[in-house]
């Protein structure tokens, strides 16, 4: 199971995922007080939470759950694909809440931001989730290879 590549990208999705509830999204302040942009929602420095939203949450539960599924599929690689790609799809999509959350952000005329390390792990699970998928393609092709001579 862990020797094959795939299980480490869907691994490192997985401990990427999870850090995501540790870290900020986006830094930003507005008329002199600092708010955080986390998976949780809107909060201020003080920690009280201002708006609340759980569609992130949500995203990041699924992807976790997919990646997993993954990783217990290591020997039904057709199974495997589908899990990845459906993976595939919740991080293109937490990257687009992201992204979108943040662009709400910028037309609220923000004084000052600051991107947090949860917007680089967002972009990295989803990397990782397209390696996955090519290492699995990969696994696949070798075996189809291999079937061929035999």
């Amino acid at each position: 199971m862990i020797q094959r590549i795939q299980t480490l990208y869907l691994l490192l999705i997985v401990i990427a995922e999870g850090l995501l509830t540790q870290f900020n999204f986006i830094n930003y302040t507005n008329n002199s007080s600092t708010y955080n942009l986390n998976v949780f929602g809107i909060k201020s420095a003080e920690g009280i939470e201002l708006v609340s939203d759980q569609k992130q949450l949500v995203l990041l539960c699924l992807a976790v759950l997919m990646s997993i599924l993954g990783i217990a599929l290591f020997n039904n690689r057709k199974l495997q694909k589908k899990f990845v790609k459906v993976l595939s799809f919740f991080c293109l999509a937490q990257m687009a809440y992201v992204t979108t959350s943040c662009y709400r952000l910028f037309e609220q005329e923000v004084e000052s931001y600051h991107l947090g390390i949860g917007s680089y792990l967002v972009i990295a699970a989803g990397l990782l989730s397209i390696l996955a998928s090519r290492a699995i393609k990969k696994d696949d092709d070798l075996i189809k290879s291999v079937d061929r001579i035999r």
